[in-house]
């Protein structure tokens, strides 16, 4: 996540992360094709289904969907909240301070869309 960031700047990267039982052990860049790419994110719907059908094959689920903000801070926008469907998943978002990628998580609350910060843990791989 943070090298596909890094890569898309300054417009925003985009993509989903499967796993199993709420733990990622996939990444899945989706490209970004909103027609202001600096400003918000919008998955290819192409990319999407690809990265689904990736998912399924390999016996996982949807843990994860991340985005970066390249200008801003790593809270949702407004925009963000109204476009999060997957209310099971976990959002990410990656920002950017002077180059340096950083990682907030956050649930989306069903009845209210408001934002609920949560500890994301990465762990690589032995």
């Amino acid at each position: 996540m943070f090298a596909a960031s890094l890569q898309a700047a300054p417009a925003e990267a985009c993509g989903l992360l499967g796993g199993r039982d709420g733990v990622a052990t996939s990444h899945y860049p989706v490209p970004n094709v909103a027609p202001e790419p600096t400003e918000r994110f919008v998955m290819d719907p192409a990319g999407q289904r690809e990265a689904f059908t990736a998912m399924e094959r390999r016996g996982e689920e949807l843990v994860a969907i991340y985005h970066s903000h390249p200008s801003t801070g790593a809270s949702p926008s407004k925009a963000d909240l109204l476009s999060a469907h997957y209310l099971d998943a976990f959002y990410l978002i990656v920002g950017l301070r002077q180059g340096r990628p950083y990682l907030r998580a956050f649930r989306i609350h069903p009845r209210t869309r408001a934002a609920v910060e949560v500890r994301w843990l990465a762990v690589r791989p032995r």
